[in-house]
């Protein structure tokens, strides 16, 4: 019987995953930020597994295929290998699931992650039994991550081909693809706690608390973004691009909506899970207006035809 605790680095991460690999009956399921082709590819390739049932789950940001730093490959590598594709622009943990088993630390599936070939990074794991906590985690991420299909991966290829590479700063997919993920997503709810409860970026920015404003309305939206004293506004507008917030507007603007469809669709939402009343849902969609028309002027479109609100996504410059 395998030990169900130690610590693995150097060398031995690929030769531990690779034994695991060969010995599952039930489940595999791979969480990793980065993601290498041509290491997913040596993993998986002529590996006939017992079980159907294998994931991958990785970020890809578009800034991380730009960079390269993960590989667009990976996807094709793993359809041809049945397995699932899933990504999670949060994800920064790197788990590796085999049946019982589970190796969590610092490794990502690329060469120096893995010490594949190359001296590699200084990395560290733990291998370990897998308990209800791990399980828990598991289904949480798998729930908020969006399943791939090939009509989403030609939407996020078309949109590393048009990019221009050498501008990295607030790349963000465009309204498109952002509309298939959330057509895709496992689980796309979003709730009040996820959308902004101000309605000005440069107070939450600042740090502004003053006795005209609730203090818990600036405070929240500060937790929301994880602002401090060292933010930028260019960190913060980044952070905005990348929220549930900006995703849910997005995909429901995409083709252009008027301001009380909007309200209806965000409603009918956050219903789901709370009793909010209607007046205060249009307090919320407005601040969310508020904050991308100071954040992302450039991706958003507000005329007023017949006397109400009409917004629409603008595709990405490049």
């Amino acid at each position: 019987m395998m030990n169900s605790k130690r610590y693995i680095s150097g060398k031995e991460i690929v030769h531990t995953i690779s034994s695991y690999l060969s010995k599952v009956e039930r489940e595999i399921c791979f969480f990793s930020a980065f993601c290498k082709a041509n290491v997913l590819e040596e993993l998986v390739k002529n590996k006939n597994f017992e079980t159907e049932n294998k994931k991958l789950i990785v970020r890809w940001k578009i800034r991380d295929l730009v960079q390269e730093v993960s590989d667009l490959e990976c996807y094709n590598i793993a359809k041809k290998n049945g397995w699932s594709f899933y990504i999670n622009n949060d994800l920064h943990a790197k788990c590796y699931i085999f049946d019982n088993y589970c190796l969590l630390g610092s490794s990502n599936l690329t060469y120096h992650g893995l010490s594949l070939h190359i001296a590699g990074n200084v990395e560290m794991n733990y291998l370990c039994e897998v308990d209800k906590y791990i399980l828990q985690w598991k289904e949480k991420v798998i729930d908020n991550s969006i399943k791939v299909d090939d009509i989403l991966f030609d939407s996020i290829k078309k949109d590393i081909s048009t990019t221009n590479h050498s501008i990295i700063d607030n790349l963000v997919y465009s309204p498109k693809t952002t509309m298939l993920m959330k057509e895709r997503s496992i689980s796309f709810s979003i709730d009040s706690e996820q959308l902004f409860w101000t309605n000005d970026p440069e107070k939450v920015l600042s740090l502004e608390i003053t006795n005209n404003e609730k203090e818990t309305e600036v405070l929240h939206d500060i937790y929301l973004l994880n602002v401090t004293n060292e933010t930028t506004l260019h960190e913060l507008k980044e952070r905005f691009l990348y929220s549930k917030a900006w995703l849910w507007l997005s995909a429901n603007a995409y083709d252009g909506a008027f301001y009380g469809e909007l309200t209806e669709r965000l409603h009918r939402e956050i219903g789901l899970s709370s009793s909010i009343k209607r007046r205060k849902v249009k307090l919320l969609l407005s601040n969310l207006l508020d904050w991308a028309k100071a954040l992302v002027p450039e991706y958003i479109e507000i005329t007023v035809p017949n006397y109400s609100s009409f917004i629409k996504i603008l595709e990405q410059k490049k």
